[in-house]
């Protein structure tokens, strides 16, 4: 599985910044107690005030960056690059789908 970059939004109001991708391949999450399937992911990096900490998590979204599901399909806690991480979570979904 591949991902593309496609848009990056970066807040001035808070420490987040959230990168948009497209998936080679479809990403199952599941809503409601419903599964979906979607081309689309947003890798999100965000400080978390209450115990001074960053950490990035991959929200399945659509094609206009609008998270599906805050289910988190991957996450690491630290500041990362976004695109280090999505490349991490490549490598993971490799061996899933091995």
């Amino acid at each position: 599985m591949e991902a593309t970059h496609i848009n990056t939004y970066k807040s001035d109001a808070k420490p987040l910044t959230q990168d948009l991708y497209k998936l080679s391949s479809p990403v199952e999450y599941e809503y409601a107690e419903e599964a979906g399937y979607t081309d689309y992911v947003v890798a999100s990096r965000s400080c978390v005030p209450i115990i001074d900490e960053w950490e990035v998590y991959i929200f399945p979204s659509d094609k206009d960056g609008n998270i599906l599901d805050y289910s988190e399909l991957y996450g690491e806690k630290g500041w990362h690059k976004t695109s280090d991480v999505m490349n991490r979570y490549m490598k993971v979904m490799e061996k899933y789908d091995a």
